[in-house]
């Protein structure tokens, strides 16, 4: 492999990272979210996680007990559970989509997902 090479396979390697590095950060900051609160599949609670929204906190009761998650604008946490292992709690804020905090034991799932209204297609 010569220099030429060499230079070449950095330029395109250099433009895929900082293409994904722009496409994540354009994709982040344009979408609103939507955060799902379920109980044994069972959606609890849908909300919006955009900046008109203020700290609050919700109760959500689960077969161990209730779970208390707390609501920011833009994120979304446990913070706290009857769960033996507190691992929920340890998740912290979540913020992008696809982001999950599961009390598996309470049988308690907080999604994160982009608002449906904001999907310009979908494909099967």
């Amino acid at each position: 492999m010569n220099k030429a090479n060499k230079i070449l396979i950095g330029v395109v390697l250099a433009l895929v990272l900082f293409s994904y590095w722009g496409f994540f950060l354009a994709y982040r900051e344009n979408v609103p979210l939507t955060a799902v609160i379920s109980v044994n599949g069972d959606i609890v609670v849908q909300l919006k996680l955009d900046e008109s929204i203020s700290k609050h906190f919700i109760k959500v009761p689960g077969p161990l007990g209730t779970s208390v998650v707390e609501v920011k604008p833009g994120a979304i946490r446990m913070k706290s559970s009857p769960c033996p292992g507190h691992y929920c709690t340890k998740t912290g804020w979540i913020d992008r989509p696809g982001q999950v905090v599961a009390c598996i034991p309470n049988r308690v799932i907080i999604k994160i997902s982009p608002d449906k209204e904001s999907l310009d297609a979908i494909s099967h």
